[in-house]
């Protein structure tokens, strides 16, 4: 009777698990252990088989728990496997020890502890080969499922370690040979092997073994999952440089992992796979916002899925919740994981960083989590066993100087920020170009930020040599064109020679921009150095071609109120040049296109120059009562503004109200004694 009900409860936590039900699986198998009598020789292989299958549903429990809550679960279940191994060693049982083995080995790889994880499947692998040559191969499957296995953790253990070595590669791949010729119809074996190239950077011959296992099984999920992921990482890594390739096969990507998600919806990692490739390819945010929050829904544990949702949040400029998902993403975070934590912290003491324009508290909680990251990446250096550190150690700790002399320069702590971006060269020199022989970006964007921050300290001499060093290291980097000629247009607009300077400097950094295939939406990129040359070409009276730059900015950003307001300016000023030469109506005509763009400006936003230059061309049509309305606007955002009030008092005064403009004269007047007096700037 006690066999029986064990037997029932034993059964149906196999079915429980099955169905994804495994905390329930687990309380059966706990039931049906609480019916053997354990000193019963009887009972024992009934014992080791609950124990068995208990060590699975622990197993299971954990994979789908966070990563602390896990251990603890394959602890438990290791416990199963050595309690199971101790009654079947009494009892010889050879089929089930290679199962208990097999499984105490796969727990071990579960935790990441890749050695031990090999070695007790090596136990399983002795136990099925000697079964098979006494049953002719009714082991088969099991025993190709166990070199499988092997042939993953052996590959797992060479990239865990940094190693890569051909010799642990071509185990691995000599174990899943051997499993592929043993069993032909193991489809995951197939999968796994794919896998292995692709932890090895042959993403060509990946993609050809995750295609054999999806034709061996089309509903083997998982195969889908990495030929999405792998297409994906082929063009990450230069494969497709053109940018319409470069869609395509993020679009190929999707496609593959949608199927996955077809035959599995519920696996957390394909639906944040996505949201990766829509976030990262294809910059579709708010689609990867849903990717990953279905991960989310899934899996509320999974770190990656919260830390990428924080870096799309800031994408899309909701920092503070994109600081809450950062939060999320450590609090399922191992605390032994200290190079994801660094990795998760950096993202939020960006976004920290972000919020500090409004509150300066940000900026100081900025400098407290990028000197955490600090603190863990030169901990990393420091306990390197043959002080040789890896390459993206040394590139994220620059950014993190970088980072925190850039949130300094927003406290305009100068100095301080200097000291930072010094301390982020010296990192990059270790790691100055990347494996294609190119100056890393990193690189040049921190002597861009020290040019900016020299300007600063009226160090104009060393802040040239900055942007001119930028320049001609990574003479392909279309901002570090536009910051040479940014701080051009800034320091030197007085100077025709050193304005035209920076208009081929801007054309370069346009034609960098329009050869960059490997920049996602670059049209964005080219919003500035369009805006920019357009204010330079209006500075050098070239209002013709200012009007074309303006036109492309707008182009890019329709809603701009400067670039709008530029447009707007270079139609006034040539209708006052050629006021004259061509006639009133001509004249007339452009006078109409500068108040156009100053209402569009207006309508974006209400704001004080676009208000002022209205007024001002309305007053140079000679349409005064119109021209008073609009610099009673103007003074109304800017009460202090002599200029405004002065040109307000000219307008009523032609329009014959002669007693408002005398009011107009006594504000200035005051303002005058009070000593507030505002000017323009453009």
């Amino acid at each position: 009777m006690a066999l029986d009900v064990c037997s029932k409860n034993y059964e149906r936590g196999i079915l429980l698990c099955d169905v994804g039900r495994y905390a329930e699986g687990l309380r059966s198998f706990n039931k049906a252990k609480e019916c053997l009598d354990e000193t019963n020789a009887d009972h024992k292989q009934q014992h080791a088989l609950i124990l068995i299958a208990k060590g699975g549903a622990l197993n299971l429990v954990g994979e789908h728990s966070p990563q602390s809550h896990s251990k603890l679960k394959y602890k438990d279940a290791l416990k199963c496997f050595d309690k199971a191994i101790e009654i079947l060693q009494q009892t010889g049982q050879k089929e089930y020890l290679a199962l208990a083995f097999h499984n105490k080995g796969y727990t071990h790889g579960n935790m990441r502890e890749y050695e031990e994880a090999s070695k007790f499947l090596g136990q399983a692998l002795t136990y099925y080969e000697e079964l098979n040559e006494s049953d002719g191969g009714k082991f088969n499957a099991e025993h190709a499922n166990t070199l499988r296995n092997r042939g993953f953790v052996t590959a797992m253990l060479n990239w865990d370690k940094q190693a890569f070595s051909k010799e642990g590669y071509d185990k691995a791949i000599e174990d899943l040979d051997r499993a592929i010729r043993i069993d032909p119809s193991l489809s995951i074996a197939y999968n796994t092997k794919g896998y292995v190239y692709e932890i090895f950077g042959e993403y060509e011959n990946a993609k050809k073994w995750f295609d054999r296992a999806i034709k061996r099984d089309p509903y083997l999920a998982v195969a889908w999952y990495n030929k999405g992921y792998v297409t994906f990482e082929m063009e990450n890594n230069g494969n497709f440089n053109d940018g319409i390739k470069k869609k395509e096969k993020y679009q190929e990507a999707i496609k593959y992992i949608d199927n996955a998600i077809i035959i599995d919806p519920k696996i957390s990692y394909e639906w944040y796979y996505k949201g990766c490739v829509l976030y990262r390819g294809l910059r579709k945010y708010q689609e990867a916002l849903k990717c990953f929050d279905k991960a989310l829904e899934i899996d509320p544990n999974f770190a990656y899925a919260w830390y990428n949702k924080g870096l799309v949040l800031i994408e899309l400029e909701n920092y503070r919740e994109a600081i809450e998902c950062f939060d999320g993403a450590v609090k399922c975070l191992d605390s032994a994981e200290k190079e994801k934590i660094a990795l998760v912290l950096f993202g939020k003491a960006t976004a920290l960083d972000s919020l500090g324009e409004k509150d300066e508290t940000y900026y100081l909680d900025a400098l407290n989590c990028f000197g955490k990251v600090i603190e863990i990446f030169e901990d990393i250096r420091r306990n390197n066993p043959n002080n040789e550190t890896r390459n993206d150690v040394n590139t994220w700790l620059a950014l993190s100087y970088q980072g925190k002399g850039f949130t300094y320069g927003n406290l305009k702590q100068y100095k301080d920020a200097l000291e930072w971006f010094s301390r982020a060269l010296t990192c990059y020199h270790e790691t100055y170009k990347n494996e294609a022989g190119e100056v890393r970006r990193e690189y040049t964007n921190t002597l861009r930020n020290m040019g900016f921050v020299h300007s600063k300290l009226y160090e104009y001499e060393k802040a040239e040599q900055c942007f001119m060093e930028s320049v001609t290291i990574d003479p392909g980097f279309g901002y570090a064109w536009n910051s040479k000629g940014f701080y051009t247009l800034e320091h030197h607009s007085n100077s025709s020679e050193k304005l035209t300077e920076a208009v081929i400097d801007f054309d370069k950094a346009i034609k960098c921009f329009e050869e960059d295939k490997n920049t996602s939406n670059l049209e964005a990129h080219m919003f500035y150095p369009y805006y920019y040359k357009g204010r330079i070409l209006y500075l050098l009276k070239d209002y013709d071609a200012a009007i074309k730059c303006f036109d492309n900015s707008l182009r890019i950003r329709p809603d701009d109120i400067e670039a709008r307001f530029g447009k707007g300016l270079s139609y006034y000023s040539i209708a006052k040049e050629n006021s004259e030469k061509n006639g009133s109506a001509y004249e007339m005509r452009l006078f109409e296109e500068a108040i156009k763009c100053f209402d569009e400006s207006i309508q974006i936003s209400p704001c004080y120059l676009g208000w002022y230059y209205k007024a001002v061309t309305l007053y140079s049509m000679k349409r005064y009562e119109e021209a008073a309305k609009s610099f009673e606007e103007t003074t109304k955002l800017r009460p202090d503004d002599v200029y405004a009030w002065y040109y307000k008092a000219l307008a009523l005064y032609s329009a014959t109200r002669y007693a408002e403009a005398v009011q107009c004269f006594d504000v200035i007047y005051d303002t005058f004694k009070r000593k507030k007096i505002m000017t323009r700037s453009w």
